[in-house]
Parts: C-alpha cells; sequence; structure tokens
C-alpha cells in the first residue's frame, strides 16, 4: 500500500513549527506528522515511510 498527502489549502513552517490550514481548521503538525508530510508529496510505500522516519527521529522505542 501507498500514502499521498492530501489536500491542505495552506502550509506555514516557521522555525521548525508547521501548521496547515485544511478549510476553517489549523493544524499545528508535529515534527513526526511534518516529515510525513513532506514525504507522501508522492505515493510512498510505507515501508519507505518507515526507514525515513527511523533515519530521522530513530527506531521505535518499543522494538527489538
Amino acid at each position: 500500500m501507498k500514502y499521498v498527502r492530501g489536500p491542505v489549502d495552506d502550509l506555514l513552517t516557521i522555525d521548525g513549527d508547521t501548521a496547515v490550514l485544511m478549510g476553517d481548521r489549523v493544524l499545528l503538525l508535529s515534527p513526526l506528522a511534518a516529515h510525513l508530510y513532506e514525504l507522501c508529496s508522492t505515493p510512498t510505500a510505507v515501508e519507505e515511510l518507515a526507514v525515513s522516519l527511523g533515519a530521522v527521529f530513530g527506531p521505535p522505542k518499543d522494538v527489538d
């Protein structure tokens, strides 16, 4: 399965903080969510997402 980001009306990143505007809602993305948003600009397999997230944020703490 591949994932691709959905449409947003606007995106703003300042000093590492990212917010997206979707209709009348503003969402502040966590660093992990902002990285996923960037990765999913094109359809991306979950395995590719996991490798990139692991490289940037380290492996999950509850997985050996």
